[in-house]
């Protein structure tokens, strides 16, 4: 832009019988040089044909033609062209009627630099502007790319950048925020429940483009953090749990099923949250978990008395979890604790169906993927009518020190978590989906979400994963999708539908 001045001092102390002088303007790039350049709004997020710089003829004085002593030429411009082989103007001008081009733009010989160049500006903004038009002079209709719609958002709400770095979310086209804010709230948020962690509200947004009220499940981080999850691997003073949800939705995204439900941050009284969709139909422990102390009980001496032997071996520890029908068996010094759940009266039906059966063993799958650690009965939903499965409240997943289902699989005594191992069935449409997914999809869709161990850790899951479906094949385990049907599960710790479908052993009293 240097070369401004001399340009306009120039027209004003020329001779006539001077040469005539010729200044390459852009109409990409003001006073660009180069012959050849991309528009300043092509990104690789939004390609844009390669527009080549004009000349124009420009004298060193006002011709007598130009009324308004701009010192511009009466001479036709020499026009290159662009990759459509159209003239540079076409492409910034209306359907009809003259092109108030950025080189005729006029201003008097004695205004300065400092004057004209915020209308130079003005003036390449609208040109800026026209190339993203049509050349019949209609805007795109194309939707805007997730790039640009990053971009409005921050412009909109600027203050989300201090958000987001406060909860520790990276904010990047795919985290952002761009509709579930307070002002598209078209009711206030009702309480659904308090379980002693977080706050969870049901959330009523305005339709996108004028369609129908979506309602939707909103959560804050969990605040009060039971001290079984620091075994995993998850950090209690920065647990991140915003970040494990998307995780766990990207996943099942990538994978194309349909057992999490579409998760996304939404902004409430300042500060992010997570939305959820609602998941239909029922869970099927209901509210009929327990979780009580035995200690005086007669199953709780005899667990007493075996202390050191099931803390010593985890296959014994999980035999006799399956034989008890409970969830959990923990020693807290001389105190025994126990968990299991009571299934609602309704809850046996809603094992029932093929369907179900197979949805039920791909959340099982993702859960052994994210090494999800609390997934019991009332943290899934069954919807007997569609036959979806859809596993919600997904904070305690990705825990970098579960390298194996196993880990959780045998409780990692003396904590607990609920949970079940790898499927002993599967079908061979999910086997072609897994073995699809390979350690660098991984990184590739987790990696602004997750930490690199937990990354590592979740690639070594997935290599467990590929193995146990290689030994699946060798003893014809893999079935085709439409034999659920014929498939028995009586193994509470290799299968939900086994491990909730039943109640504790009669050796228990409650």
């Amino acid at each position: 832009m240097d070369s401004i001045g001399p340009a306009l001092q120039a027209r004003n102390t020329s001779t006539p019988n001077e040469e005539v002088e010729k200044e390459t303007v852009s109409t990409g790039k003001l006073f660009s040089t180069p012959a050849d350049h991309y528009h300043p709004l092509a990104t690789r997020s939004l390609p844009m044909p390669l527009i080549r710089t004009e000349q124009r003829t420009r004298s060193a004085r006002a011709e007598p033609t130009d009324p308004g002593g701009a010192g511009i030429s009466s001479a036709p411009p020499t026009t290159s062209f662009t990759a459509n082989n159209q003239p540079a103007d076409t492409l910034l001008q209306p359907a009809a009627g003259p092109v108030p081009a950025l080189t005729r733009f006029s201003k008097g010989a004695a205004e300065t630099r400092a004057e004209y160049l915020p209308l130079v500006l003005k003036e390449a903004a609208k040109c800026c502007i026209k190339a993203l038009t049509s050349n019949s002079g209609r805007p795109n209709s194309a939707p805007p790319s997730p790039e640009q719609q990053l971009a409005r958002a921050i412009a909109k709400w600027p203050q989300m950048v201090a958000m987001y770095r406060k909860a520790d979310i990276p904010l990047n086209a795919r985290t952002v925020c761009i509709d579930l804010h307070d002002e598209n709230l078209v009711s206030e948020m009702r309480l659904l429940k308090h379980t002693g962690l977080s706050k969870v509200y049901t959330a009523d947004y305005a339709g996108k483009n004028g369609g129908p009220a979506r309602s939707l499940i909103f959560k804050w981080e969990a605040t009060n953090l039971g001290f079984d999850i620091d075994a995993t691997g998850i950090n209690l003073m920065k647990p991140r749990f915003y970040c494990r949800n998307l995780a766990v939705a990207r996943l099942n995204e990538r994978l194309g099923w349909n057992v999490i439900p579409k998760t996304q941050i939404a902004i409430h009284d300042g500060n992010p949250g997570i939305a959820m969709e609602i998941a239909a139909g029922r869970q099927p422990t209901d509210r009929m978990f327990f979780d009580r102390d035995v200690t005086d009980t007669k199953i709780g001496l005899q667990l007493m008395a075996h202390r050191e032997v099931l803390l010593s071996n985890p296959n014994l520890m999980r035999d006799q979890l399956k034989i008890l029908g409970l969830h959990s068996i923990r020693f807290l010094g001389r105190r025994v604790k126990i968990s299991g759940a009571h299934p609602a009266p309704e809850a046996v039906p809603l094992f029932k169906g093929g369907s179900v059966m197979r949805e039920l063993i791909k959340l099982q799958i993702i859960d052994a993927l994210t090494a999800q650690s609390d997934r019991h009965g009332l943290n899934y939903f069954i919807d007997p009518v569609s036959g979806r499965v859809s596993g919600i409240d997904n904070d305690q997943s990705f825990g970098p020190n579960i390298r194996r289902s196993a880990d959780l699989a045998a409780r990692m005594t003396p904590y607990s978590f609920f949970c079940v191992g790898l499927p002993t069935v599967v079908d061979l449409e999910m086997v072609k989906n897994i073995i699809n997914l390979t350690a660098d999809d991984i990184e590739a869709e987790l990696g602004d979400l997750l930490l690199p161990e937990e990354i590592e850790a979740t690639q070594a899951r997935l290599e467990e994963i590929h193995n146990h479906f290689q030994h699946l094949a060798m003893t014809n385990r893999i079935i085709q999708p439409d034999q659920w049907e014929r498939q028995v599960f009586d193994d509470g710790t290799t299968s939900y539908i086994a491990r909730d479908s039943k109640g504790p052993s009669s050796a228990i009293t409650i």
